[in-house]
């Protein structure tokens, strides 16, 4: 009896996800025109409900708008210093009609409204800059170096506009995963791997990575209380602080720097819904000599779900755009292609995570 059992729940505890219907599929491929506006340097994407989507342009310093098809139909700001004129802009979130921007150069957080008609507006303006964020119906979730009352740097912070109040979450020590006293030799080294991190949240708990350590922190609001977790599978490979590395980052050496960085698997983003916490990371591909997403799931606790590498989506470096639409659970992966002409060539696909 006993070896008749094990034969049964075999096959199921070696499927996972398969059996329980987790699957992530490609529904559609839109090619995006460069016809009457050409997309210089794509920093964030967002996709609205009517099909269109935004791509913010930060090395032009607009935001172009495209249809459902990948037509061009709008361009919205442009480089310069006045009312809705940007530096190098970064798009960041889109979420009930707002769009959150940050604009670094000018140490700007920007929160603008957009209408049916596709107009916009700003709504609100912060002072500061950041590498994540959130909208949340009554606050904001930042990935930016912020200081509390005490002088005491955090990293991963909550904002209440209406309040002027703030809630101190994650410090660079706990993102690096090393200790609260750690020196500045050792958050330098650390920080020669990157210093990006990614984070979103769900009801009380909120989530955020590193973009060099596969250590997902889930943090509770009300208690402060912390859970790390993360699944290094075979596809990921952990980045080090080699002597290489560590050297080309102090020579301010970008070419080499990024060159080393290429060997790892690094993280480009966090997402999380009612369901799942959604990890993406970029790797290398030598035959292509362009990066390939791997797209990790896991439940709200952290347990590990499933993995899956999006062979279709191809990017020249690690910061890709992506956008995750948590009502219909699609995740839009902005694909770019160089050909031998020196001329790109972007892609717009959609992933829907099948439950």
């Amino acid at each position: 009896m006993k070896k008749t059992l094990i034969i049964l729940l075999f096959p199921v505890m070696i499927a996972g996800p398969a059996v329980f219907g987790q699957d992530i599929r490609l529904i559609d491929k839109i090619p995006v025109s460069q016809q009457d506006g050409f997309i210089e340097a794509d920093d964030g994407m967002a996709v609205l409900p009517n099909g269109s989507f935004i791509i913010c342009d930060t090395r032009a310093g607009n935001f172009k708008i495209f249809d459902k098809t990948g037509r061009l139909i709008k361009i919205f700001g442009r480089r310069g210093n006045g009312p809705d004129e940007f530096s190098y802009p970064t798009l960041f979130d889109y979420s009930d009609n707002k769009l959150l921007i940050s604009d670094s150069e000018k140490y700007r957080i920007l929160v603008y409204h957009v209408n049916e008609d596709l107009e916009i507006k700003l709504g609100e303006e912060f002072f500061g800059s950041c590498c994540d964020a959130r909208i949340f119906p009554d606050h904001y979730l930042f990935s930016g170096s912020k200081a509390d009352p005490a002088g005491k740097w955090y990293e991963i912070y909550l904002s209440y506009p209406r309040q002027k109040d703030f809630s101190f979450l994650l410090t660079l020590q706990d993102l690096f995963n090393i200790s609260p006293n750690a020196g500045q030799p050792q958050l330098a080294e650390k920080a020669s791997m990157g210093v990006r991190s990614y984070c979103d949240s769900h009801g009380d708990q909120v989530y955020a990575v590193w973009e060099a350590l596969l250590s997902v922190i889930r943090v509770d609001t009300k208690t402060n209380k912390q859970y790390r977790f993360g699944n290094k599978t075979s596809l990921y490979t952990a980045p080090v602080a080699s002597k290489e590395l560590i050297q080309a980052k102090k020579e301010r050496n970008l070419k080499m720097h990024f060159k080393v960085l290429f060997k790892y698997s690094m993280i480009r983003k966090l997402f999380v819904t009612d369901r799942y916490v959604v990890i993406v990371y970029m790797n290398y591909d030598r035959e292509i000599d362009l990066l390939n997403p791997i797209v990790q799931l896991y439940s709200l606790d952290g347990i590990f779900i499933m993995e899956k590498k999006l062979d279709e989506v191809t990017y020249p470096h690690r910061l890709m755009s992506l956008y995750y639409d948590k009502k219909t659970n699609v995740l839009s992966t902005l694909s770019l292609k160089i050909d031998d002409l020196a001329e790109s060539h972007y892609t717009l696909l959609k992933y829907q995570i099948i439950h």
